[in-house]
């Protein structure tokens, strides 16, 4: 029977049972009496409260509402979560699930959302297309509302006005409490979840790298300069938000060099000792060997890959196709005859007269327009071990200038032209050399068109400048 008047000075007489209490909280017509369940009414009534809260387990309890309804309608049991992978008991006696994240997991829930929203809309079932359109509508700078955000932020927490985002204080504060570390990351957990979910199923994440491939190529064909825009962007964002470091986040940034001097005491990961162990174990299991450069098969692809980037940056020749052995007749020639020179002209070449030698820190007589690029070009060897193309340099620099020339082929041409009406001993000093010498079929093309001896300053001049320019 329902007490309709039940007194606050009964609570220290009355001994408390589940009966009483179905007796005190339901009411005639089988209902609850929300007005006994209030604060106010326990409030008075102490002993009341206590037994209410120590009815059940403590790890079973949410509310002293849910416990008052536990006893007047005899839950002895809470039911489990319907998620499989969960099965954690329900305290609040109304939701199928413990929580959001296990509603929003299950396969059933996502199954039946998709079928429903794929009968509305089957070209955007999941209405992300549509909910941008809405958001940039309402706000087309913006749809996103990123900066409303951060104006909240900055509003609500003056001190911290990133606001519970990745390395604000909120979150350090938040990453301490839970794992004791405010750069904590459990990529194990991660790993292990991967593993299960591409044990169940093989093919798990192929639908998702298709729909990102689709939605890029979407994108590329509507706007071909897409991925320049977005750079330009994400450039351009940086500079206002973090003028004092551009390059944040990018690979040895100064945030980026914090971040694992944190994690792993060295500035680039590749420095420290654990990358080394892992790569040398990893190299031992797959090919046996320490250092991939000693296994041949990946060096000699190394080396054809490094050969064809030279090639595509004009640092070297494609020796394949070439006469290679024309070419390096014409180089040990060019060589050879340079060396002649040198020695015949060094008053010219070097007036300082500075020492030569193959040293780091000694000289080398360079060719201003390199020789592979005269063999390229077709020019006459006399013209390129002309003094005007010798010249002492740093054998550094040397080695860095590798195929470059410093000087134009125009240049070179009236530059020798000149040298050869100043110094006419020249011509009989070439002549002398190229007969001591043997040369390819086309250097004695380019010779035997000139006899140096009879024909005149300005007839080779002119002859030089139609035949070769």
């Amino acid at each position: 029977m329902y007490i309709k008047y039940f007194d606050k000075n009964l609570d220290k007489k009355v001994i408390y049972s589940d009966e009483l209490l179905k007796n005190i909280f339901i009411k005639k017509d089988g209902h609850l009496s929300f007005a006994r369940c209030a604060e106010p009414f326990l409030k008075n009534r102490p002993n009341l409260k206590k037994y209410i809260i120590n009815r059940y387990p403590k790890d079973e309890f949410y509310n002293i509402g849910t416990n008052i309804k536990r006893i007047c309608y005899n839950i002895e049991h809470l039911k489990k979560c319907k998620n499989p992978n969960c099965n954690n008991k329900i305290k609040d006696l109304i939701h199928d699930y413990c929580c959001d994240s296990c509603a929003a997991s299950d396969e059933k829930v996502i199954n039946s959302k998709y079928i429903s929203s794929h009968k509305n809309n089957p070209e955007d079932p999941y209405n992300s297309k549509q909910a941008y359109i809405t958001a940039h509508k309402n706000n087309p700078q913006d749809p996103y509302n990123r900066d409303k955000k951060k104006e909240t932020c900055a509003k609500n927490h003056p001190d911290d006005p990133t606001c519970g985002q990745f390395g604000s204080k909120r979150h350090e504060e938040a990453m301490i409490e839970k794992y004791g570390d405010k750069n904590y990351s459990n990529r194990e957990k991660a790993k292990q979840t991967r593993e299960e979910k591409l044990k169940k199923d093989p093919h798990y994440y192929d639908e998702s790298n298709d729909n990102r491939k689709n939605t890029l190529n979407n994108k590329l064909i509507e706007n071909p300069n897409y991925w320049e825009e977005r750079w330009i962007k994400i450039k351009n964002s940086k500079l206002i938000n973090h003028p004092e470091e551009p390059n944040r986040g990018e690979f040895g940034s100064f945030t980026n060099k914090k971040v694992m001097l944190n994690l792993y005491g060295e500035e680039f990961f590749i420095k420290t000792p654990e990358f080394k162990i892992k790569t040398r174990t990893k190299l031992l299991e797959k090919y046996k060997v320490d250092n991939i450069a000693k296994f041949k098969p990946i060096a000699m692809i190394r080396g054809e890959h490094s050969r064809i980037t030279k090639v595509e940056r004009g640092i070297i020749l494609d020796y394949t196709k070439i006469d290679i052995d024309d070419y390096k007749n014409y180089c040990i020639l060019a060589r050879n005859l340079s060396n002649k020179i040198y020695n015949e002209f060094i008053y010219y070449i070097n007036p300082e007269n500075i020492k030569r030698g193959s040293g780091e820190d000694e000289f080398h007589l360079d060719h201003i327009y390199s020789i592979s690029k005269g063999w390229e070009n077709k020019i006459p060897i006399f013209i390129i071990t002309c003094p005007v193309n010798l010249r002492m340099i740093n054998s550094r620099e040397n080695i860095k200038k590798s195929k470059r020339c410093d000087i134009s082929i125009s240049e070179l041409y009236i530059k020798a032209m000149d040298f050869i009406k100043e110094h006419p001993e020249f011509l009989n000093f070439i002549e002398d050399k190229y007969k001591e010498n043997e040369f390819s079929n086309e250097n004695n093309q380019i010779y035997n068109k000139f006899d140096f001896s009879t024909k005149k300053d300005q007839e080779y001049q002119e002859v030089l400048w139609e035949e070769f320019y």
